[in-house]
């Protein structure tokens, strides 16, 4: 695109229903091998006990899960105004980021070193 000097939202929105197809076809094929290797290795259930990272107090904080929905929506918006062409890609990311940064850590303050 920047080669040829195209708008993303042309180019995007052709490749929209191959980008869909192919992640759900990844997923797809994710699940089956790997319930195909569990199956090699004959492990029936899988705790998450071994699977554990111990996370300290500050990385604890700055998790955000009860923001899943709004940011997928978020990012949805962003991909759909690209899509339309309102704006150019980088003013869409740099608003849809501020937008997320803003709506994922609302007060954080200033610290001195």
């Amino acid at each position: 695109m920047s080669v040829l000097d195209l708008e993303a939202g042309p180019i995007l929105a052709q490749l929209a229903p191959g980008m869909i197809l192919s992640a759900i076809y990844v997923v797809g094929v994710s699940v089956y091998l790997g319930l195909k290797e569990r199956k090699r290795l004959g492990i029936v259930d899988i705790s998450m006990e071994a699977c554990k990272v111990e996370m300290s107090e500050e990385e604890l904080s700055w998790k955000r899960p009860k923001m899943l929905i709004p940011n997928l929506i978020l990012t949805i918006v962003v991909i759909a105004a690209l899509i339309m062409g309102l704006a150019s890609s980088a003013i869409l990311f740099g608003v849809g980021t501020a937008i997320a940064l803003v709506m994922n850590y609302p007060d954080q303050k200033c610290r001195e070193a």
